[in-house]
């Protein structure tokens, strides 16, 4: 009997696997979940990146680097120079291999040794990806998390404890949905990747999502995971992705937020207090009955997001955000459009503010703010939440 089972995951374990992740926008409290805050979160379906597993006839597992974005080799020392300036040194191959090291660690210590099952063949492992360099819109953890998708398929391993229904064996030992944000998060620990639960959170869940990191919450079993609250997406406003074409590396200057909170600053700790909060007003919006809170109101979606930035430039300066960040939540204020970073630079999210706009004429003011963004290399798209059920909203 078990080498008949032997044989029938053999032939399944022989099939090409790819899975895809999204990129992601932070819509309201972060930079707030590193620091046990809360944040609201939105997936969408603009950019991802996609991994794929090819099974091969021998335990061998191979890495295939990118063609662009693992290269080594320059048509010149300046086409170096510039694609480093850009990219920097690393591609996508080591998250690759992390995230198959990860997985490897994280069975092992559930008493799964899949050393042991040398039946189950070897594999190349590959990507590619759509979401923008340094964009702040979580092109890493989405590479992870396909990666690890796609070996949890390939090991017939569940993908968490509600997965077990063929595989009653590691019911005990699955892990739990809010676990697996933590595990993308290891991964990216394992590189040196400053990182939060946050993208993973959302990446992992899909759609719209409340998270709550509080340190009672964090604590408690499972451990290193917060309270994440999905939300219908029905009720979001409009919303505009600003996009830089060409990262700059102005945004780079080391900041020491983490090292003033750590020390107790009563500054900080104010702020991340109501940045926090406002991942809060944003869930109230979404769940109320009605969408049609004053733009002037100091509830709604425009001011939300302008006191988000404010809040973020007043804890970090001007020199750690960057004068392209900073460009680009400009140019979409100058234009009727409240702006924030997505994440944490190289890319803004924009709402309209009718009561800014010249006569309430969104549509028009849509058409300049997407040529003054042209005129500075910068894209504009319109965001479409991706949910994890296959239905879409914009």
């Amino acid at each position: 009997m078990g080498n008949l089972l032997a044989r029938l995951a053999r032939r399944r374990n022989h099939r090409t696997i790819s899975h895809s992740a999204y990129a992601r926008i932070g819509l309201l409290g972060n930079p707030s979940d590193g620091y046990n805050g809360k944040t609201l979160s939105i997936l969408i379906k603009n950019y991802h990146a996609t991994v794929t597993l090819k099974p091969l006839r021998s335990p061998t597992i191979t890495f295939h680097p990118h063609v662009s974005h693992d290269r080594l080799q320059y048509d010149s020392l300046a086409d170096a120079a510039t694609k480093c300036d850009a990219e920097g040194y690393y591609g996508g191959v080591r998250l690759l291999k992390a995230a198959t090291h990860a997985f490897f660690d994280f069975w092992r210590q559930r008493g799964v040794n899949l050393a042991s099952q040398d039946w189950i063949p070897g594999f190349t492992l590959s990507y590619d990806t759509t979401i923008p360099r340094q964009s702040g819109l979580s092109g890493s953890s989405a590479i992870i998390w396909a990666t690890l998708q796609c070996l949890f398929e390939h090991y017939s391993l569940p993908l968490h404890a509600n997965d077990c229904n063929q595989c009653p064996q590691y019911r005990d030992v699955a892990p739990v949905k809010e676990e697996l944000p933590s595990l993308v998060l290891s991964v990216e620990r394992r590189l040196g990747i400053a990182a939060g639960l946050q993208d993973r959170v959302i990446q992992v869940y899909g759609g719209v999502v409340h998270m709550d990191f509080h340190k009672s919450i964090m604590e408690a079993p499972p451990s290193n995971a917060g309270k994440y609250t999905p939300l219908s997406p029905s009720q979001l406003p409009p919303l505009r992705l600003l996009v830089a074409q060409a990262p700059s590396d102005s945004g780079r200057v080391h900041s020491d937020l983490r090292q003033r909170y750590d020390n107790g600053d009563a500054d900080v700790h104010a702020a991340m207090i109501e940045v926090a909060g406002l991942a809060d007003d944003g869930r109230a919006l979404l769940t109320s009955s009605s969408s049609s809170s004053s733009s002037s109101s100091s509830s709604s979606w425009p001011a939300l997001f302008r006191r988000n930035f404010a809040l973020r430039r007043k804890m970090f300066g001007d020199a750690a955000l960057g004068e392209q960040n900073l460009r680009m939540v400009e140019i979409a204020e100058a234009h009727g459009f409240a702006a924030k970073f997505s994440g944490s630079g190289g890319a803004c999210v924009a709402t309209p503010d009718v009561s800014s706009m010249p006569g309430g004429d969104v549509e028009a003011a849509e058409q300049r703010l997407v040529k003054a963004c042209a005129d500075e290399n910068i894209e504009v798209h319109v965001v479409q939440v991706h949910q994890h059920d296959n239905t879409d909203d914009e």
